[in-house]
């Protein structure tokens, strides 16, 4: 098994799509990566990011869990693990928690950051 870590974002809005496409996901890449990370962001988003956020939000963290021998990690927006963040990617430079329009931001460095195998492997 190669040195590789499968790094999923999720969100509380990406549940209508996600329980369609994520099983579909782990079927294709679970023999192809020694690790399968689920990073799970509860971070509310504005704007059309925010789309069905209430009605995900309990559901995709089962979601998650029904995926079998995956590791669910929720993104930790505290400083020791900002700064861990910042320090990795950004040279110890604040990371936004989202993007101009409201969109994921820090949650996907948050990702590559607990994923166990490194991006540059």
């Amino acid at each position: 098994m190669p040195p590789v870590t499968l790094q999923i974002s999720l969100a509380p809005s990406d549940y209508r799509l996600a329980q369609q496409i994520l099983p579909h996901q782990i079927r294709t890449w679970r023999g192809q990566v020694a690790e399968i990370l689920l990073t799970i962001d509860r971070h509310r988003s504005a704007g059309r990011f925010a789309d069905g956020w209430k009605e995900g939000r309990d559901n995709i963290l089962a979601l998650a869990r029904s995926i079998e021998g995956a590791r669910i990690v929720e993104v930790d927006y505290a400083a020791p693990a900002a700064n861990a963040v910042a320090e990795e990617f950004f040279g110890g430079q604040h990371v936004p928690a989202k993007d101009h329009r409201g969109g994921p931001y820090y949650s996907y460095f948050f990702g590559l950051h607990a994923a166990t195998h490194r991006y540059d492997a």
